[in-house]
């Protein structure tokens, strides 16, 4: 709700302020500083020195792999509440980063992040709760839009239960990278599980970033271990099975570049017919 001299009130108004928190103490902002958050003002609250760095942050890699295993043994008794809509009560933290090799403008990256807005429909269980970060704010008339497809909800009543922390940060990098290096952020999204036992990160793609973020927050990460990330490709997936002495089909591994692809693919099919017969019919 907003007051005659527009100002953010009533159950949003301690959400906004938090948000524009982050990037306010880069800037230097002081609190009671007011700063634009889609056309409304928001003051900053007054608060104490900047949080420290949750200890994940100091461990070694060898300690950051085994507590990223001890987290996601914890997937095995949430997914009986993940699997399908339960009464259960539990916090979906998502993270919709993506990490690739030719970044596009921020408002592209923006709309890729918005891609799992579909997510806000598991708020559609009573006892859930949804933590969504992206780079910039979403508009809000798009939360609405979501809000409003629940069956049987009254959007209202589900939109105390979302929340929608955000760096503030417009660049193309990825958004778990964003986030890793604003402790308060990670913090501020540690604050919304309200049980860590109960609760899960859903990224867009799994990365050594995203394992780091999901052993900082303290919760389990529903994707892939990045250890595996070589097994999720061709040059992989073809030297798990030489290795098992598996049949596959012909080919070459790391193929990097046209020229290369192009070289060994011909090699590869001129080996092929050597050792076939093909018919002219």
């Amino acid at each position: 709700m907003v007051g005659e001299d527009g100002w953010v009130a009533g159950a949003e108004a301690p959400e906004q302020p938090r948000r524009a928190l982050d990037i306010g103490e880069e800037e230097g902002d002081r609190p009671g500083r007011e700063v634009a958050c889609h056309g409304y003002k928001v003051r900053l609250p007054a608060m104490g020195t900047t949080a420290a760095a949750s200890p994940a942050s100091t461990l070694s890699a060898g300690a950051v792999t085994a507590s990223f295993d001890e987290l996601q043994a914890k997937l095995v008794p949430l997914w009986e509440s993940m699997k399908a809509l339960t009464q259960d009560e539990q916090t979906i933290v998502v993270v919709p980063s993506i990490t690739l090799d030719k970044a596009g403008s921020g408002s592209e990256v923006q709309a890729f992040e918005e891609r799992f807005l579909f997510l806000l429909l598991l708020l559609r269980q009573p006892r859930a709760r949804l933590v969504y970060v992206t780079s910039q704010q979403i508009l809000p008339s798009v939360i609405d839009y979501y809000l409003d497809l629940l069956p049987g909800v009254i959007p209202s009543h589900a939109r105390r239960r979302l929340f929608l922390p955000s760096p503030l940060d417009g660049s193309d990098r990825p958004l778990t990278e964003k986030v890793l290096e604003r402790p308060r952020l990670i913090e501020q999204i540690r604050a919304l599980i309200t049980n860590p036992d109960r609760a899960h990160l859903v990224p867009y793609n799994t990365t050594e970033l995203e394992r780091d973020l999901a052993v900082r927050l303290g919760i389990p990460m529903f994707g892939a271990d990045p250890r595996y990330f070589d097994l999720g490709t061709k040059t992989g997936c073809r030297r798990l099975f030489a290795q098992e002495g598996l049949p596959y089909p012909a080919g070459r591994e790391s193929l990097d570049r046209l020229t290369t692809s192009s070289t060994r693919s011909s090699r590869c099919v001129a080996r092929s017919r050597g050792s076939r017969r093909y018919s002219s019919s």
